[in-house]
This record gives structure tokens, C-alpha cells and sequence, in this order.
């Protein structure tokens, strides 16, 4: 029993100290969640084509993107119909994703595009209430703003890949056949080509309609920079030196 009591303590002193760490980080990313959820999405990014590999991979891992833009959203605003909606329409999400991975079913396909679009939008209206309210301009709001960025090319990525649901006609990538059903992922790079404005040219936008949706992004894109500049150009406090 006495050989056995330096071993309890000290475990008990590791737990006390992991609880510890644990709770700090927990704090840290409580008051900077703007700057997790930043951080995520570009592991995101990062984690896209291996996940790509399995349906299985790709419903779980948009299934734990959910869970945690619900969480920021959550955190920077507690109560309200937005908060409702959001957590509804990714909760419906996640199962029409998973449903049209396991499925082969276009309608299944369109409708969790849809959600999708949906609740991407519902996030980016949560984060511009927090990004633009009239308290003090922060690392984490600045890192929020990016985020907002990063979910347009998202939410416009949803968009195109909707749309070429609709037929073969609208978009044309160099690197397929004629006839070859384009990704999301594929959707998604070129959304990001268009939001920055790149345009390297391997999906070329065919059909009017398509044309017209880059345009909104081209135009979205601008905007929200020049837009959000002078936001946080207001918004910053003044005779500040940092």
C-alpha cells in the first residue's frame, strides 16, 4: 500500500495538470473562435482530396464541419431564429450529404447542394453580426472576416455544382471528357479562382447561366473587401497604435 501511494498522487498531479491544460485551451478557444473556425477550414482545404477517397470519409468529414461551424455560431450568438435555422439546416444537410453519398440519386444530390448553400449562407449572416457590430475591433473579428471570405468561395462552389447538375452544358474542364461529371472539389477550386479573381482556366464556365453566376461571385468578391475595409476602418478605435 505505501509503494502504491507516490503512484496515486502523482497520477492525480497529471490529471490535475491535464484538466488544467485542457481547461485553458478550452478558454482560449471559447474567446477566439472566430480564429478555430478559421484555422479548420483551412485544414479543410488541406483534407479534402484524402477524404475523397470513401463516401464514408467524405459524410464524416462534412459532418464534423457542421458540428463545429454550429459551435461558433453558438458561441458568438447564444439565442435567436438564426441560430435555430442553422443548426436545423445543418443538421438536415448532413443527412442529405450522407443520403447522396450512399445514393445514387441526382434529386438527393440537388436537395443536399441546396441545404447546403443554405446553411453556409445562415453561418456567414451569424459572422457578419459578429464581425460588424460597433464593439472593439479584435484579432479574432479580423480572422472572422477572413472566414466569411473562405465561406463565399464555399457557398458559390454549392452553387455551381448545382447547377451543373442540371446538364453537361454549363461547365467544361480541360482535364475530363466532355461528358464527365465535375466535382465538388473540382467546383470548389474554381470558385476560389473566381473569388481571387486567378482564372486559370481549367473550368470555363459555358452556359449563360453559369456566366452569370461568376460574374456575382467576381463582383462579390470586390466588394466585400472594399466594403470590409472600410467597415473595420470605422470600426477601429481611434489614436489606437496597435
Amino acid at each position: 500500500m505505501s509503494s502504491d501511494h507516490p503512484r496515486i498522487t502523482r497520477a492525480h498531479e497529471l490529471a490535475t495538470t491535464l484538466f488544467a491544460v485542457l481547461r485553458r485551451k478550452f478558454v482560449w478557444a471559447y474567446k477566439h473562435r472566430c480564429t478555430v473556425l478559421f484555422w479548420f477550414l483551412v485544414v479543410y482545404l488541406l483534407a479534402l482530396p484524402l477524404v475523397y477517397a470513401s463516401p464514408l470519409g467524405k459524410a464524416t468529414f462534412f459532418a464534423v464541419s457542421v458540428a463545429l461551424m454550429i459551435s461558433v455560431i453558438r458561441s458568438i450568438w447564444s439565442r435567436g431564429w438564426l441560430l435555430t435555422v442553422n443548426i436545423w439546416m445543418g443538421l438536415l444537410y448532413v443527412i442529405l450529404v450522407t443520403a447522396a453519398l450512399f445514393g445514387d440519386s441526382l434529386w438527393l444530390l440537388r436537395a443536399a447542394l441546396a441545404a447546403g448553400l443554405l446553411f453556409i449562407a445562415g453561418v456567414m449572416l451569424a459572422l457578419l453580426r459578429y464581425v460588424m457590430d460597433f464593439a472593439r475591433v479584435t484579432a479574432d473579428k479580423l480572422f472572422g472576416a477572413v472566414t466569411i471570405y473562405i465561406l463565399i468561395a464555399l457557398l458559390f462552389a454549392y452553387i455551381y455544382h448545382f447547377i451543373a447538375t442540371f446538364g453537361f452544358q454549363h461547365f467544361k474542364i480541360t482535364e475530363k471528357g466532355p461528358e464527365s461529371l465535375i466535382e465538388w472539389s473540382d467546383f470548389l477550386y474554381f470558385s476560389f479562382t473566381v473569388l481571387t479573381t486567378t482564372g486559370f482556366g481549367e473550368i470555363t464556365p459555358v452556359s449563360r447561366t453559369a456566366r452569370s453566376v461568376v460574374m456575382i461571385e467576381q463582383v462579390t468578391g470586390v466588394m466585400y473587401i472594399a466594403f470590409l475595409i472600410a467597415r473595420l476602418t470605422e470600426l477601429y478605435p481611434r489614436g489606437s497604435k496597435s
